[in-house]
Formats: structure tokens, sequence, C-alpha cells
């Protein structure tokens, strides 16, 4: 399996970048607290019971929401696995929206766990509380319900069929292009044919209309026959031939409106 097929390596990466964010604003924090650097006095908001009050009602939602993300992704993968086989959980596995979004979560938790430990409050010492962190911790909490809304947006579109059936057609293609570099060879050009034309599908998607009454005119001007491969409501591959043009002169203006695609 592909280093990048995991669900594991872009959150342990942001959970990483989450530890230095810690140790930067733990290093201001304890500044701030022997007096040696200078912060906005708003971001004080309080005592030590206030912080471990709000850090840990934070790290409980993040914690409760990061695990009802894995449930949603493990529901996904049980469905592709089932109805499109095996193969397709690495291409699930390596969504980068998935694991972004679950790595926003684990490092939000991590951040909060570790800034509600740095908290402390002892009877002859004056108490310390990391009120930069804690607003970090704040603003990573409330940006994970932009997260957790992306995620969900995410997850609905990408197992639906018709997108499905688009990233099978786009892992055919890339890995017969691969294959074909590997060996050295190159993908020969469609030749032209006349005086017939072939209109060949741009992109991978589904035909959703055809404008027949220009195709007729078309086809009457040029004394010839428009031939469809494929019905609207049908998927198309990228390079695919979609409609050939028969007739005894070329048709030099053969144009077909397909919307959709």
């Amino acid at each position: 399996m592909s280093w990048r097929a995991n669900l594991w390596l872009v959150p342990s990466l942001m959970v990483t970048a989450a530890l230095g964010v810690f140790v930067a604003t733990q290093s201001l924090d304890r500044g701030q607290h022997v007096g040696a650097v200078y912060l906005p006095g708003w971001l004080d908001q309080g005592g030590a019971a206030d912080a471990r009050s709000l850090l840990a009602a934070t790290a409980g939602a993040i914690i409760t929401t990061l695990g009802l993300v894995l449930s949603i992704t493990v529901l996904t993968l049980s469905i592709a696995a089932s109805q499109f086989g095996q193969r397709l959980l690495r291409r699930y596995m390596r969504d980068k929206g998935i694991q972004l979004c679950i790595g926003t979560f684990a490092a939000t938790f991590v951040f909060s766990l570790l800034t509600l430990m740095s908290v402390t409050s002892r009877a002859n010492e004056k108490e310390y509380v990391p009120w930069l962190s804690v607003w970090v911790s704040t603003l990573w909490a409330i940006s994970c319900i932009g997260v957790l809304i992306y995620y969900i947006h995410h997850v609905a579109v990408i197992i639906q069929v018709n997108t499905v059936v688009a990233d099978i057609a786009a892992d055919f293609y890339r890995a017969v292009h691969a294959s074909q570099s590997a060996m050295g060879r190159s993908v020969p050009p469609i030749p032209e044919i006349s005086p017939d034309v072939i209109l060949i599908a741009p992109m991978a998607g589904y035909i959703q209309r055809i404008d027949y009454p220009r195709l007729v005119l078309a086809a009457g001007e040029a004394d010839g026959i428009v031939r469809f491969l494929h019905r609207p409501g049908q998927f198309v591959v990228k390079g695919a031939t979609m409609a050939i043009a028969e007739g005894r002169s070329c048709f030099p203006k053969f144009h077909m409106l397909v919307h959709g695609m």
C-alpha cells in the first residue's frame, strides 16, 4: 500500500505541528508569567479554575466529535467495500479531505489537553494560567465547527455513485498512462477520419442533454447522418467516442451541445 493511502500520516503531522504551536505559545505565556513578555490584557479572562473549565469542555467536545468523525469514516469505507470492492478503499483512505479533518480534530484535542495540564494553582505559588494557549485552543475548537460541516458535505459527495464511477474512470486512465510511460510508449494520437467526423468526450461525466434540432439541421445541410454511441443519462469516460458524423461531405461545423459533462 502506498504511503499516501493511509489515515494516520497527515493527522500525525498535524499533531506534531500542534506540539510545536504548544511549545511556542507556552514560551510566551511563561514569559508573561515571569514578566519578561507583556501580552494584551484582554487575554486574561479569569483564574485557573476558569481556564480548566474551558479547556476541559473543549477537550471533551473535540474528542466526542472526533469519535463521530471516525465512525462516519468507517461507515463510508464499509459501504465502499461492500458495493464497489476492496480496491476502492485505497481511494478513500488517501482522500486529503478526510485526512485533514481527522488531523484537525486530533491536533485540537492534543493541544487542549496539553494546555489543560499546564495550568497550575499551588497554595504557596502564584497560579499559572496560559491564557494565550487557552485562546488558541478556543479558536482552534471554533474552527472545528466549520471543519465538521465540510467533512459531512465531503463524505456525502464522495459516496455518490456518479462520483465513485468518475473516480474509477480517473484511476483507470492514470493507470493506463502510467503503464504506457513505464514501457516507454506514448499515447497514440486519435487518427483523423475524413470525411467522417468523430466527437470525443472532453472529460468524464454523464450526458445530460443533446441539442437534437441543431444536429438535424447541421446533418441536413451536410447531407449526412449523425450516429450517437451514447444516450443522455449514460456515463462516458474521457477520450471515449460519443458520436460519429457520416456522409458524402465533411462536417466542417459539426457541433454537439452536451451540457453538464
